[in-house]
């Protein structure tokens, strides 16, 4: 049932991104930056709840849009994170000091690639908030 769901996932363009729309709205014709972390996917079973491939997939389909801006995200730094963080939780996520009911919280089984995507899944929406 899972699967059926993923697939008919489809992903249309928002009038946001048209220039036209955009000066119509009083917006810069400029491309609009978006920030992504694909190339870090998570192992996950079949069914999760986040099908990783929907991500990458995604962005493919924007790649081609000469009025979207796309780059890979920096990954956030400890500083960054410990702005809503404590530091010890911070170094147990990134040194795999997580418990087994703190893995289950977060919905994913510990991995460096987990924590990597972590942190630039975070990156991608500070560099969003400054672009």
């Amino acid at each position: 049932m899972q699967a059926k769901n993923a697939a008919a996932h489809t992903f249309r363009r928002v009038d946001l991104f048209r220039p036209r729309a955009r000066r119509q709205r009083g917006l810069a014709a400029a491309p609009v930056k978006a920030f992504h972390s694909d190339r870090h996917a998570l192992a996950l079973p079949p069914g999760h709840t986040f099908p990783q491939s929907k991500y990458r997939r995604l962005r493919q389909l924007v790649a081609a849009w000469d009025d979207l801006d796309a780059s890979e995200a920096e990954p956030a730094s400890d500083a960054q994170l410990g702005l809503a963080h404590t530091p010890d939780y911070v170094r147990a996520v990134a040194g795999n000091g997580l418990s087994a009911a703190e893995q289950r919280a977060i919905g994913f089984p510990w991995s460096e690639t987990m924590v990597e995507r972590s942190r630039r899944s975070v990156g991608a929406t500070i560099e969003a908030a400054r672009a």
